[in-house]
């Protein structure tokens, strides 16, 4: 095994020392490739200097060499002109006129449609981000109450549930996402007024949306208290108004990306997104009021006028109020 190992280490030892006496004898001996043997013996390499005067690829140096007696202007090449390029010659005025053309010209339609939308951006980029940011944390503390109010909004016996739970008082989660309510809507109806040139844009007349929203819906729900106290249906109206704030609660977070469509999409889908979310508005406050109409059912055979009354005085007139100011014009300053 030693006598193996030895012979391997002096195989590589003589092929290292074949290596370098190879190297240097090839560093001995002229360049196979080397290009001076083609040289003449009584002829001397040229050196730099003579090399870049007699380079027969100079142009320059062959221009002088061969016309030594024509004058430098004279040795220049003729210009070609393309037969094909056209000169259009203006005058001073003219230029001078398209130039004051171009400075002065402006389109006034572009001013009057994308001012009032670059500035729409502006003023309704942070109160979305903000409501974007609370429904985000509302949503990481408060995952399975989420879910419980997208099952009673689909779900009659699991909003009874959930209003028993609650009691008399509503706990905080469900404030805030009411509260959520609030303003998405109040920024539907500030851009919707925007968009008739019913009010003018003016973040003030933004809170005055919010707080119109808030109020109507404030005072919906007294009306339903006071109702609660003079007629003897306090657990039908309970559960109206809990049902009340379900819907709106779901509506508020589906009003989200509308609204966002709405405020950051180019001009001429504005009208489409609006459409969009006044469906879905039509289409929750109908399922609404057919679980309204669920719950009244055992009054409504022997309560008809009073039901038409409060149908006419609290769900129908608001609405058509609201729909006319926006659609007249309120002079909001």
């Amino acid at each position: 095994m030693n006598g193996g190992l030895f012979t391997k280490q002096l195989l590589l030892i003589s092929l290292m020392l074949f290596s370098v006496l190879g190297f240097a004898i090839a560093q001995t001996e002229p360049n196979p490739f080397d290009l001076q043997h083609r040289i003449p013996k009584n002829q001397k390499p040229l050196n730099s200097e003579e090399a870049a005067e007699n380079n027969p690829f100079d142009i320059e140096s062959r221009q002088v060499i061969d016309t030594p007696n024509i004058e430098p202007e004279a040795a220049k090449p003729p210009v070609v002109e393309n037969p094909f390029d056209i000169n259009r010659v203006k005058s001073s005025k003219t230029r001078e006129e398209a130039k004051t053309k171009t400075i002065t010209q402006t389109p006034p339609e572009l001013e009057i449609i994308q001012k009032p939308k670059d500035t729409r951006n502006r003023l309704l980029f942070w109160p979305i981000l903000i409501m974007m940011i609370i429904l985000a944390l509302l949503v990481t503390l408060y995952r399975s109450l989420i879910g419980k109010i997208y099952r009673a909004f689909s779900n009659e016996n699991i909003l009874k549930l959930l209003q028993r739970e609650q009691g008399v008082f509503i706990s905080i989660p469900y404030l805030f996402l009411y509260a959520l309510f609030f303003v998405s809507a109040g920024i539907f109806v500030f851009q919707l007024a925007i968009y008739y040139n019913t009010i003018p844009f003016e973040f003030s007349n933004l809170m005055y949306c919010i707080l119109a929203v808030t109020g109507f819906f404030l005072l919906k729900h007294l009306i339903l208290k006071i109702i609660e106290i003079i007629f003897p249906i306090a657990k039908e109206i309970k559960q109206y108004s809990f049902t009340i704030i379900i819907f709106s609660i779901i509506l508020g977070i589906l009003l989200i990306p509308l609204n966002i469509f709405i405020a950051f999409t180019a001009e001429s889908l504005t009208f489409t997104g609006i459409i969009l979310a006044f469906l879905t508005i039509a289409a929750v406050y109908l399922f609404r009021s057919l679980r309204g109409i669920f719950i009244g059912s055992k009054f409504l055979a022997f309560h008809k006028f009073h039901f038409f009354m409060y149908l006419c005085a609290v769900e129908i007139a608001p609405v058509i109020i609201l729909v006319k100011i926006l659609m007249t014009g309120a002079n909001v300053h």
